[in-house]
């Protein structure tokens, strides 16, 4: 069984675990949440609602300023005083309210889950993790060339997977994320969160369709867990030999990594290339089919 409740984050910190708050400090709690839907629209609403402790600190920010330019300033700092327990107790409410908590009892997690789980350990473990961003072929010899004799172009970028709450969210498990350039995600036991700048959607495992396979890579700076299956010249001839008319010509690395190819509904795609070639199949292996 899981039973939640909310109040939500500020937006700044991410993965607050723990509730150390004053047991003084009480919010009035709302129903829960049921399903992913109304976890994501629960977020939404803790986000628009209004900041008090921007508009405590900026009060007493004037009051403090008004303070030091005025001579009679004893009353003001005397009123200052006051203002800075009122500060922090608005704070700490503010904070409050806006957390949306959810707590699990581990014993009830679904098995599914609990594989979902295993799987991005797969992920984990690699030193190295990119999402390919951008494919484009090379035609022609001189182009390929120009590249150390590969096909074709690719653009990555780095990312990385973690256990840890979507932001707005406390609770008393850690979940599996993955954060690339279009958007972090969540996996929930009841579905997955993607965080988009301001943007929240909510995704059902059922649209989900994770595949993997296998990608061959220049990459003159191969992590230590890459596989090497041969080398090239950085400017090769068409029998592979290195071009002697430039000076600066050196052998780079050509690596066989993983890949899991994430497609979340219609409309997303997220490739993560993997430095160790077998975590793509692994993870692949060991995700559960929802």
């Amino acid at each position: 069984m899981a039973w939640y409740s909310s109040d939500s984050p500020d937006p700044e910190p991410n993965h607050v675990q723990a509730n150390n708050y004053p047991d003084s400090i009480q919010v009035e709690t709302p129903p829960p949440p049921k399903n992913i839907e109304q976890i994501s629209e629960r977020i939404e609403e803790s986000a628009r609602l209004f900041n008090f402790k921007s508009l405590t600190f900026w009060s007493g920010a004037a009051l403090l300023v008004l303070a030091l330019s005025v001579k009679a300033g004893e009353a003001f700092l005397i009123i200052f005083a006051f203002w800075v327990p009122i500060h922090i107790i608005t704070r700490r409410w503010d904070k409050e309210r806006r957390f949306i908590k959810i707590s699990y009892d581990a014993g009830s997690l679904t098995e599914h889950y609990r594989s979902l789980i295993r799987s991005f350990g797969f992920l984990e473990e690699n030193h190295k993790l990119s999402t390919l961003d951008r494919s484009e072929s090379i035609f022609g010899f001189h182009e390929q060339k120009r590249h150390a004799g590969a096909s074709s172009l690719i653009d990555m970028s780095r990312c990385n997977v973690g256990k840890t709450p979507p932001p707005w969210i406390r609770s008393n498990i850690n979940f599996p994320s993955l954060h690339t350039k279009q958007g972090s995600f969540y996996f929930l036991p009841e579905g997955i969160l993607l965080f988009n700048g301001l943007k929240i959607e909510p995704l059902n495992y059922s649209d989900v369709k994770p595949s993997y396979s296998f990608e061959s890579v220049i990459d003159e700076n191969p992590p230590e867990d890459a596989t090497i299956t041969g080398k090239t010249w950085k400017h090769p001839n068409k029998d592979g030999s290195p071009d002697r008319r430039f000076s600066v010509n050196y052998q780079i690395p050509i690596c066989l990594y993983g890949k899991v190819i994430f497609k979340f509904g219609p409309d997303i795609k997220i490739e993560v290339v993997t430095s160790k070639k077998q975590s793509g199949k692994y993870f692949y292996e060991s995700y559960p089919k929802f």
